[in-house]
């Protein structure tokens, strides 16, 4: 059985959904040959709202789509390819939409710019209206100003009625922060300015020493934050804007960023390199985000409970931002500051609420409906209306620690719900990608389900994407995730691939390679230290993943000689379930053997197996040290364990253990006789229990012990273990101890076959005439 505690059968019900759609994704082709003849399976609403048109695409669970530019012509693409129908009404700055097979045609106004993301399994196509283009200087005497040309429709003209079928349209402008003021020349805005926000545009990519960046023009009074979710990294500024990131786009360090306007925010969506991290600073010309490969060193916000609230100090604090998570449809509470180098480093949880990591600001999941943020002059505070908050103080060192080891792996630290969601989205995503772009994606789930402790089941979907493609068969971070999963599913023999060099370099894969020796040796001093140094790491993956973890480090700690590093670990792991057994090796280390025992002795009566095979072990040797049962006692003790825990290495240890304590009370032949037994068992490790059987013969016929054996049970083991002395080094001396301690036996009819026997194996020479002559006598 596995040492790792498995995930409750009942989450297991969301690998039924996965595998389902894994199989959806052979019948996909299927589906998509018959398109063509069935109706439109994906409607079509629109909205018009200030400043934007909105196209809303509602298609069928599984559906992927992709969307491409040429001109004022848009296409989005959706896979499988299903009928597309008609909006009844168009926005006013899209022309015409053309819907079809697989697709939906859109032609735009000229100048018009659009935006795509997902919002709870719609595709929504935001189209922006042309930006008005700045009028020039007044000249001295002119006369009355041309009436605007009708395709430049002002911002502030009449807008037509939404469509009651489109989702929520954005507030009015109204409700965001001013526009920035007028340039210093004194000449006054254009009016597109009075009536709504103007797009800003960022500055081109630029190289240096700290990295690569770019700068968006935001005013000094605008606010910002940055997290990462999953593979994606999110900025927000407390400023509603559009934004043109297309000097940008494209770029490597940035990948495609997509700007998305929230109500009183914009958001800014990129994907970064692995290795690489973000920073946002300061500028004269606005906010600057870097694309760096050393990992910044922030002042960290720490929270305090105090009144019920939770307090979380920060200079210079802006807003606070609800949007809507892409990925998982959570909702989260963003914090921005106008300060930078401030950012919460490890992610804590309490049962209202998750206060995620973040790169600047602050950045809440409410987990209760009563849970509210809001920005102070000291920073920000979190509230649950009639519930009480309370968080368990970290320590600082804690926090460093965690924040300065690197990872290799994104397994997000999410609540279960939010994981089970994310789980299923990744795996609809890699159900619906094309064959031969399966692989990546297959791999995100992989990593998705590995977060929720599956690990036979991420396992297998690795399996499988490493037959089918030979370039994820030849990726090493493939292989490292399959050896995780098959750690956690108790394969230990299927996990050497985290040994493969090209993973090295990273905390985490030393993390997971102590997380093997572990498993294979409970007191292994190499295990230990790998633990003390990564073991902080622990802390920040996700609930389902940490609870099997943890317990492991710190009893790998205790028991392998990082006693001190276990402490200081486990006092900032707070309440966290499943450290009984910890904190009773560490009380025993201590020194401390009447506290642990007490803890040995409760742990005992657990209902689990492995719990109650290794605390009554555990207790059992304290006893014995203390003086308090005997060696028979104990091995009595012992055979009574081997009917709870079968089949693994932890049997075999138990069984010798017991062959020891046999010999301690002078029960040789039942000491042997359970050694035979282990070698039978146990056919793989028959060098190393045959290696003791010969010691433990030898042990006999060395010294004195055997003139207290009686004369009939020395024979029986004579004959029993013979074969045994061929084998040993010095097998002369020995078989002339036996036949010695045979001669003196009045049974001559027992001893005499025994003694030719001897003869017959011994070496030609002074040993088989020795032999012969205690024969002959």
């Amino acid at each position: 059985m596995n040492r790792l505690r498995a995930t409750p059968a009942g989450g297991r019900m969301l690998f039924l959904l996965l595998i389902f759609a894994l199989v959806w994704s052979v019948a996909l082709p299927a589906v998509a040959a018959n398109a063509d003849n069935r109706p439109a399976s994906i409607t079509t609403r629109s909205g018009t709202h200030p400043g934007f048109g909105r196209l809303v695409f509602k298609p069928p669970a599984h559906t992927a789509y992709r969307i491409s530019h040429d001109g004022d012509r848009v296409v989005v693409k959706f896979q499988p390819p299903l009928g597309v129908g008609r909006a009844a009404r168009m926005p006013r700055n899209v022309l015409a939409l053309h819907g079809g097979s697989g697709q939906a045609e859109v032609l735009l106004r000229p100048g018009a710019t659009t935006h795509d993301f997902r919002l709870r399994g719609l595709v929504v196509v935001d189209v922006f209206d042309p930006i008005p283009a700045q009028p020039p200087p007044p000249a001295a005497q002119k006369s009355d100003p041309e009436p605007a040309k009708p395709a430049a429709v002002p911002a502030s003209s009449p807008a037509p009625a939404a469509s009651p079928a489109a989702p929520p349209v954005e507030p009015s402008p109204s409700t965001s922060k001013a526009a920035p003021p007028a340039a210093a020349s004194g000449e006054p805005q254009p009016s597109a300015l009075s009536s709504g926000p103007v797009a800003l545009s960022a500055s081109s990519a630029s190289t240096s020493a700290a990295g690569v960046s770019f700068t968006v023009p935001f005013g000094s009074d605008v606010g910002a934050a940055a997290f990462r979710r999953g593979n994606a990294h999110f900025v927000v500024f407390d400023e509603r804007r559009p934004l043109d990131l297309a000097a940008v786009a494209g770029t490597k360090a940035f990948g495609q960023p997509a700007v998305q306007l929230l109500p009183s925010a914009t958001l800014i969506r990129m994907t970064i390199p692995d290795e690489m991290s973000l920073a946002l600073s300061r500028s004269p010309e606005g906010w600057t985000i870097t694309v760096r490969s050393e990992a910044g060193h922030p002042h960290s916000i720490v929270p305090a409970a105090s009144d019920g609230r939770i307090n979380l100090g920060a200079d210079s604090p802006g807003n606070v931002i609800a949007l809507t998570e892409p990925e998982t449809g959570a909702t989260l509470l963003v914090g921005t500051l106008r300060r930078t180098e401030q950012a919460v480093l490890v992610q804590r949880q309490t049962p209202q609420l998750a206060l995620l990591p973040t790169e600047l600001g602050v950045a809440v999941e409410p987990l209760s409906d009563n849970v509210e943020m809001r920005a102070v002059p000291a920073g920000f505070v979190l509230s649950g209306g009639t519930e009480n908050l309370a968080i368990s103080a970290a320590e600082p060192e804690a926090l460093a620690d965690a924040a300065a080891l690197t990872r290799r792996f994104e397994f997000v630290s999410l609540p279960p719900g939010s994981l089970y969601q994310r789980a299923v989205t990744k795996v609809a995503a890699a159900a619906a990608a094309p064959a031969l772009a399966r692989g990546p994606r297959r791999r995100e789930a992989a990593a998705a389900m590995i977060a929720l402790g599956f690990g036979a089941e991420a396992e297998a979907l690795l399996q499988v994407t490493m037959e089918q493609d030979p370039n994820e068969a030849a990726n090493a971070d493939t292989a490292g995730l399959r050896a995780i999963a098959a750690l956690l599913a108790g394969r230990l023999n299927e996990a050497d691939a985290l040994t493969d060099p090209r993973l090295s370099g990273s905390d985490e894969i030393e993390l997971w390679r102590a997380v093997r020796a572990a498993l294979l040796d409970e007191t292994s001093p190499q295990a230990a230290a790998a633990f003390a140094a990564t073991a902080p790491l622990i802390l920040t993956y996700p609930q389902p993943l940490r609870d099997r973890l943890l317990p492991l480090a710190l009893e790998t700690m205790a028991l392998g000689g990082e006693a001190q590093a276990a402490d200081t670990l486990l006092a900032q792991s707070g309440d966290l379930p499943g450290l009984a057994m910890a904190k009773a090796l560490l009380k025993q280390a201590d020194g401390a053997t009447d506290d642990a025992l007490a803890m040995y002795d409760a742990l005992a009566d657990s209902t689990d197996q492995l719990t109650h095979v290794r605390a009554g072990r555990r207790r059992l040797e304290l006893r014995l040290n203390k003086g308090s049962i005997a060696p028979k006692e104990a091995a009595d003790t012992l055979e009574g364990l081997l009917y709870s825990w079968r089949g693994d290495w932890r049997e075999l240890a138990l069984r010798e253990r017991i062959a020891e304590l046999r010999q301690d009370q002078g029960a040789w032949r039942a000491g042997l006789a359970m050694l035979r037994d282990a070698e039978a068992l146990f056919p793989d490790r028959k060098a190393e229990v045959r290696e003791r059987m010969r010691d433990m013969f030898a042990a006999l016929l060395r010294d004195d012990t055997a003139k207290a054996v009686p004369p009939l049970e020395l024979v029986a083991l004579a004959e029993e273990n013979a074969e045994l002395l061929g084998e040993m080094t010095d097998t002369a001396s020995l078989q002339a101890s036996l036949a010695d301690k045979l001669a003196e036996l009045d049974l001559p009819d027992r001893a005499a076959p025994l003694l030719e026997k001897l003869m017959r194996n011994a070496p030609a020479g002074v040993s088989r005439a020795g032999l012969g002559v205690r024969l002959a006598s």
